[in-house]
Parts: C-alpha cells; structure tokens; sequence
C-alpha cells in the first residue's frame, strides 16, 4: 500500500509541474489559436512569459514547491514558516508570473507595500493563487478531512482572504486527498468538493460542473461555461472538470484543460495534479517528465513530502 501512495504522491508533484509546463506557452490564447499551434504532445517555449523555455513552469509550481518545502521542515503546516519560505522566493527574483495578490501581500510582509493597500488587495481579489499551490497538504492529510480543512484555510489566509480563493483551495485539497486515496469515485469529486467548499459560488460552480459532466458535455463546450480566467470560480470547476472527465487519462486531462484557453497554465496544472494523484507517476507519459524542468529535484520533493507523511503515522 505504501508504494502504492508513494507513487501517488510523485505522480501529483510531478503532474502539477507539468500541467504547469505545458500550459505556459498558451497563456492568454484563445481555444481555437491554441488547437491550431499546439500538437498536444511538445512543450513549447514561452510567449506571454518570455524568457522561459520549453519545459519550464511558473508561479504555480514554485508557490506549491515553497508550501512543500515548509511541511517538510516542519512536519506539519507552520503558517510563520511557510511565509519565510513564500518570502525567500520573493527575494530571489524568480518570480515568473506571480500574481498580484501574492506579491502584494509578500510585499507586505517584507515592509515594501503600506500595510492597508497591501490588506485591501489580498482581501478583495478572488484569485486562484492559493487553490495552485495546495496539492501538498491535500497529500498531507488526506486521511483527515477536518484537520485538511483548517491547513487550506490558514495556508490560503497568508495571500488570498477572499472567501472564493479559500472555497477554491477546499475544493482542489479535496480532490486531491481523495485522489490519493481513491476512495470518491471521479464522477463524484465534484459533487463532493462542492460540498467540502460550501458555501460559496466555487461550490455552486462546481455544481453546475457536475451537472455538466453527469450530461456528457465535453472539456471544450464545459470550459466555455463554466470560464478560464485566473478567478477562482471559474478557473477551480474547469480543472477539476477536465480531470474527472479524463479520470483514466493524465494526458487527455491536461491536453483537454490547456485547450480551453485562458489561464492554461494554472487550469493545466490544477488537473494535472488531480489526475496525477489519482493515477500515480506511471501514468504521466515519460517524455513529459524527463522534459520537465528539474523533475529530479521535483521527484525528490515528493519523496521527502511522502517520506514526512508516513512519519504521521496517518497510512
């Protein structure tokens, strides 16, 4: 059982990042510029994001690494530990497309930003930054719903206050602890995260995703309804749709999720560290990892994080 979740826990590090990678290029497109450029297949260099090359990721995966990074050295979420490590990478630079609740609310904490203008933005914007980087502590207690709730609520709080920014980090921890576990069939998932991110309108978007996949709609037509934007309630039901629609498929999933446009590289990221959790590493096609930038280091990662996990005593 323990390789089991082992392999379940790199497939969603390493689905994150490369759903992340893939959909970098694609950034802003609209769907039909994207089916026509992309063959589905290769990793591209950037465009909206100029300077990253074919493989890199952005924000996204840098903002999880530092939440993954921090519950390792700490054995558990520290909320203190897990803003010097946001700070950190903050400071180094590298910040590839950070959003501006992030960096308003990191510019806070380092004295560069008043603190009333730094509170009304990280208050006021329904931003997806904190669902994109939640996935570790969906994998760090997945097996206690109650305590998984209280660590997205105080991990989402440090950046994003807005109650759809938490409601949209419930309900992709939840999809994913319950990936892991595989105890939700994916054609409840959404139903099941709704209620886990209730109330709110992620969770009533999520309700209308699920009644859109209970009627066979595909990725594409449900996209176009349901949004693609970096807000938080339409770009959460749009990843975890494509991932419960391709539940077999990592690669259909996260093809399926870039090719709605918009956001791509956060709603390619979402539903690949869904379907990632759910499938484990070996259903990631090769090519994608061994492309992906530092997938060794990312690999180790996941490893340490699992490492801390069977540590709990939780398995």
């Amino acid at each position: 059982m323990e390789d089991g979740y082992k392999e379940k826990f790199r497939g969603c590090i390493l689905g994150l990042a490369i759903g992340d990678a893939l959909g970098m290029p694609w950034e802003f497109m609209n769907p039909e510029d994207i089916v026509s450029s992309w063959n589905g297949v290769d990793y591209e260099p950037g465009r909206a994001q100029v300077g990253l090359g074919p493989g890199q990721y952005t924000d996204d995966t840098l903002s999880m690494k530092c939440l993954l990074d921090s519950i390792v050295s700490r054995g558990t979420l520290d909320v203190e530990d897990f803003s010097w490590h946001l700070v950190d990478w903050y400071l180094s630079g590298d910040l590839r497309g950070m959003g501006r609740t992030t960096m308003s609310a990191l510019q806070g904490i380092v004295g560069e930003q008043p603190e009333d203008d730094n509170t009304a933005i990280f208050n006021s914007d329904a931003t997806n930054g904190a669902a994109m980087r939640v996935a570790p502590l969906g994998l760090f207690y997945c097996h206690d719903d109650r305590k998984l709730m209280e660590a997205v609520k105080l991990a989402s709080g440090l950046t994003h206050r807005h109650t759809e920014s938490r409601a949209g980090a419930l309900a992709v921890s939840y999809a994913v602890a319950h990936g892991v576990k595989g105890d939700v069939p994916a054609e409840l998932i959404m139903e099941e995260a709704a209620a886990f991110a209730a109330p709110s309108i992620v969770s009533e978007r999520l309700g209308f995703a699920q009644d859109l996949f209970n009627r066979g709609v595909d990725c594409s037509t449900a996209i176009r309804k349901l949004g693609n934007t970096a807000s938080v309630t339409e770009s959460v039901p749009s990843s975890i749709f494509c991932a419960c629609t391709h539940q077999f498929s990592y690669k259909n999933a996260v093809v399926s999720a870039i090719r709605g446009g918009g956001d791509t590289d956060t709603i390619g990221s979402i539903s690949g560290t869904i379907c990632g959790a759910r499938l484990g590493l070996d259903e990631i096609p090769p090519g994608w990892v061994a492309g992906l930038e530092n997938s060794t280091g990312l690999l180790a990662a996941a490893d340490r994080l699992f490492k801390s996990w069977q540590q709990t005593g939780a398995f």
